[in-house]
C-alpha cells in the first residue's frame, strides 16, 4: 500500500510547472513495474488527470478497477469491486512527496539536467528515496521512468491533452460512511 501511495503522490510531481507549461493534463497511460533484476512484476493501464497545483486522479482499468485521487497532502484509493476505500494523509517526514511542494520546485528538491530531448531529475536530498526520474522534455508528454533502488516504474502516455477543462468533481473524495 505504501508504494502505491508514494506513486500517486509522486506522479503530479513529475508533471511539473518547471518542466512543462500547462495547467491540466489528461491521458491514457500504461505503467510497467520492474523489480531490481529488471523482471516485470506488474502492468497497470488506465486514464490519468492532473490539475495544477496539486490534484491527481488515476482511473485504473487493468488489472483491477480502482480510482486513486490526490488532493494536496491527502489521498484516497477506491477498489471498485469490493467498494473498499482507503484514505491517507501524507506525514511531515514525507512532505517532499506533496505535489504542491514539488510542482513549483519551491524548495529546489530536484536538480534538472537536459540531455537531447530528455530531462533527468535527481533529488538534492539523499533522504528522498529516488535515484532518478527520466522524462521526455517536450510536449506531448510520452514517457516518465522513475528509478528507485527496489524498482523501476515506466509510464507511457497516449491520447494526451493539455490545458483542457477538467471538472473539479473528478478530484472529490467519496463521502466517508458513518458506522452506527
Amino acid at each position: 500500500m505504501k508504494k502505491i501511495l508514494i506513486l500517486i503522490y509522486l506522479l503530479p510531481v513529475l508533471i511539473s510547472a518547471n518542466v512543462f507549461e500547462f495547467n491540466t493534463f489528461s491521458s491514457e497511460f500504461s505503467e510497467t513495474i520492474l523489480d531490481s533484476d529488471s523482471t516485470q512484476v506488474a502492468e497497470i493501464k488506465g486514464n490519468i488527470y492532473i490539475k495544477k497545483p496539486s490534484f491527481l486522479r488515476m482511473d485504473v482499468n487493468f488489472p483491477e478497477k480502482q480510482v486513486m485521487i490526490v488532493r494536496g497532502d491527502s489521498a484516497m484509493i477506491l477498489i471498485k469491486k469490493s467498494k473498499q476505500i482507503t484514505y491517507s494523509e501524507l506525514s511531515n517526514e514525507n512532505a517532499w512527496l506533496m505535489p504542491s511542494n514539488i510542482l513549483f520546485n519551491k524548495k529546489n528538491m530536484f536538480k534538472t539536467k537536459k540531455k537531447n530531448d530528455t530531462l533527468i531529475l535527481t533529488p538534492n536530498d539523499s533522504l528522498i528515496p529516488l535515484d532518478s526520474i527520466i522524462v521526455n522534455g517536450n510536449l506531448p508528454l510520452r514517457f516518465i521512468d522513475i528509478y528507485t533502488k527496489e524498482q523501476v516504474l515506466k509510464f507511457s502516455f497516449s491520447k494526451q491533452k493539455t490545458d483542457g477543462k477538467l471538472d473539479h468533481k473528478l478530484f472529490v473524495f467519496p463521502k466517508k460512511k458513518n458506522k452506527n
